[in-house]
């Protein structure tokens, strides 16, 4: 199963900043994880707060992408995808028994 020790409702917080020169902004967070599909998916649904355009949230679908443990995303956020999500993401391995989700949305950001 894909992250299922990690399944339940989660609260704290998240910063917000665009640019480097930015103050950080903080606020209030939520996230819910959750398996489905025989525990062959896990979604992890969120919450968050924008400065200036409030509140916000997401969904990041996560799936095993092969029999070597390589996993895949799809990623969709009301302020940072509208209206196409972020799709086929692949994950590397990060420190540890952590994993490292890339996308691009064009133009350098990523």
């Amino acid at each position: 199963m894909v992250l299922s020790e990690f399944a339940g409702s989660w609260v704290g917080s998240n910063g917000f900043r665009l640019m480097p020169d930015h103050l950080l902004a903080e606020f209030p967070a939520t996230m819910t994880v959750a398996t489905a599909a025989g525990g062959h998916l896990t979604s992890i649904a969120y919450s968050w707060r924008h400065p200036d355009d409030g509140h916000q949230n997401g969904l990041l679908l996560i799936a095993a992408a092969g029999e070597d443990g390589s996993l895949t995303a799809v990623w969709g956020d009301s302020w940072h995808q509208k209206p196409v999500p972020m799709s086929r993401c692949p994950a590397g391995r990060g420190a540890g028994d952590t994993f490292q989700f890339e996308g691009d949305y064009g133009g350098g950001w990523r």
